[in-house]
């Protein structure tokens, strides 16, 4: 599996909670402290919904979801690492039959991915988890713990900071 570039300091607690159901939910935290983009992996292959009544109307199973900050780097609870050790991370971890991405620009267009949409007729349950004020707070203190040796995350209004790299070997 490829190397984080910058790596956290998160709890196997943190790694279990942001990476098995609420990795959008830190994606979220990242996007709203800093500013990135938030960057959905997919399967474009195995689709979580399919319309009933048109099937080439799906939205994709999420795989995970990072931030990408201004230096190409993808950000997520284990750390930092470029978009092509996220394919090869996915390709491991997934399995994944038809990769595809999916940059995300603000929580609006997140929307398509998260929830339940109902009418009278039928019910679209989307691949992500609802989440609300409380579950980006509580992913925003995680944030600060786990990368409180990144001077990106010292303050607020390291907007502009550009994260240090750390190579691992």
């Amino acid at each position: 599996m490829p190397a984080h570039s910058i790596t956290s300091t998160a709890t196997p607690g943190d790694i279990g909670r942001y990476t098995q159901g609420e990795c959008h939910v830190l994606a979220v935290a990242l996007h709203r402290r800093f500013g990135w983009p938030i960057y959905l992996v997919l399967d474009a292959g195995e689709p979580y919904w399919t319309d009933p009544e048109d099937d080439d109307n799906t939205i994709s199973t999420v795989c995970h979801a990072y931030a990408i900050c201004p230096d190409g780097l993808a950000w997520d609870v284990r750390g930092a690492q470029t978009l092509d050790a996220v394919r090869q991370e996915a390709q491991d971890l997934w399995a994944i039959s038809i990769y595809d991405t999916d940059t995300l620009y603000n929580e609006e267009e997140l929307r398509l991915y998260v929830g339940c949409w109902s009418n009278d007729e039928w019910m679209v349950d989307r691949p992500l988890e609802f989440y609300d004020e409380q579950d980006v707070a509580a992913a925003q203190a995680v944030l600060s713990r786990i990368f409180e040796s990144q001077p990106l995350f010292a303050s607020e209004s390291s907007r502009s900071a550009r994260p240090q790299r750390v190579i691992h070997a």
